[in-house]
């Protein structure tokens, strides 16, 4: 079921979740097949694939665990986790519609806007790096 955009999570009882499954599919669809992109068009062809590989998969995880809390195990509570989820998902969804708006009323914003996905990648490397170094445990001194 988890094929179908949306599907999936609408069958584990996520139905916000399938409404984002739904739109981000649409907008990775409708862009892959626009001329607005130019040399992007193949880029979001990509992540229309991944995006489709992606959801079946996130679906069969979820009811796994679902499966799992139902039969009495008890599963690592993820309360702050969805909180950073729900942030992400908020912002990447803005900036879609953000981009997807202003691309309507400036010819070819779309393509150079998408010119800087390098600096995306920079900077989504930047917070992990600095991820690691806010967790590191400092060693500890051996005694003698």
């Amino acid at each position: 079921m988890g094929l179908v955009p949306g599907v999936g999570a609408i069958c584990n009882g996520e139905y916000l979740k399938a409404f984002v499954h739904v739109l981000m599919f649409g907008f990775l669809v409708s862009l892959a097949g626009s001329s607005k992109v130019g040399s992007f068009e193949p880029l979001f062809g990509i992540m229309t694939a991944a995006f489709f590989f992606y959801m079946p998969l996130e679906a069969y995880h979820t009811a796994k665990r679902n499966a799992l809390r139902a039969a009495g195990f008890q599963l690592k509570d993820r309360t702050a986790d969805k909180q950073e989820e729900n942030l992400w998902t908020g912002v990447i969804l803005t900036l879609m519609g953000c981009l997807l708006f202003v691309n309507e009323w400036v010819e070819g914003f779309l393509e150079g806007a998408l010119k800087f996905w390098l600096v995306v990648l920079i900077g989504f490397g930047a917070y992990k790096i600095r991820e690691h170094l806010k967790t590191e445990k400092p060693l500890e001194a051996v005694e003698k």
